[in-house]
């Protein structure tokens, strides 16, 4: 395990820690850019103690943390989202997550997603494959097999912003028609994950940041699915289903 990998090792207990005690506890709760964009002290925990780790391990290295921002140093960065779900979260729901992604010159070198609740990891190496960490052991994880559309399940989130919003609603419903369901579960970041070990096959949304994308993108690739930009849309799939999925979209223009 190379140092980095370690840290990272390190950075997904602290946030299993502090995102298991405070779940369906006492937090404080506040909204960001719009009525429907919440961040928690959860977050804010979350985010202090692992760029507190990363200051200790690694200070020359740049820090993109969803409630920190930026902080730009040499060629490397780590790019945080504390608590992904947080809508999930404050509600007492499943299906929120921590995101960690190292980035060198641009591209992202290693990644590692926590799912407490499931006390599930996914990891990646670029070059290495991806892999899931769960109650069985370590093995990976590859995409789904499904190439055609109409045998597709995948699904979609709600961004913040509401002009997104109506182009998703558009999307939702032309492709519902199209492919075998949709589904939405509220964390990007394990939706990329489900996309990347083939539980799904396809997800969409608008609005996404680089803390949502930078580690479930590197899982993904190394998985054997493709990410890609859109009509302002995010999308991933396995590599047979980006063009009719993408020709849905498009169709919305």
């Amino acid at each position: 395990m190379t140092s980095e990998a370690s840290v990272l090792d390190h950075m997904l207990q602290e946030a299993e820690r502090i995102s298991q005690h405070n779940f369906l506890g006492n937090f404080s709760v506040r909204t960001k850019s719009s009525a429907t964009d919440f961040v928690t002290s959860v977050d804010t925990e979350i985010e202090a103690s692992l760029t507190a780790l990363l200051g200790k391990n690694f200070p020359e290295d740049g820090i993109v943390a969803e409630e920190g921002g930026v902080v730009e140093r040499g060629r490397r960065s780590w790019v945080i989202d504390p608590l992904d779900g947080t809508s999930n979260f404050r509600r007492g729901r499943p299906n929120w997550s921590t995101s960690v992604a190292l980035r060198d010159q641009g591209d992202v070198i290693l990644a590692g997603v926590t799912e407490p609740l499931s006390n599930r990891r996914f990891l990646s190496a670029k070059g290495e494959g991806a892999w899931v960490s769960d109650v069985h052991g370590l093995r990976r994880i590859s995409v789904s097999s499904v190439s055609n559309l109409a045998d597709a399940t995948g699904s979609t989130g709600f961004s913040n912003n509401l002009d997104f919003r109506r182009i998703q609603a558009r999307l939702m419903a032309e492709a519902s028609m199209k492919v075998l369901d949709i589904r939405q579960y509220g964390s990007a970041v394990l939706d990329l994950c489900h996309v990347a070990d083939g539980s799904q096959d396809f997800y969409f949304e608008g609005g996404l940041k680089d803390w949502d994308l930078a580690a479930g993108s590197l899982i993904i690739a190394e998985a054997g699915g493709v990410v890609w930009k859109t009509e302002g849309l995010t999308a991933c799939s396995t590599p047979e289903l980006m063009r009719p999925l993408n020709e849905v979209i498009a169709s919305l223009g």
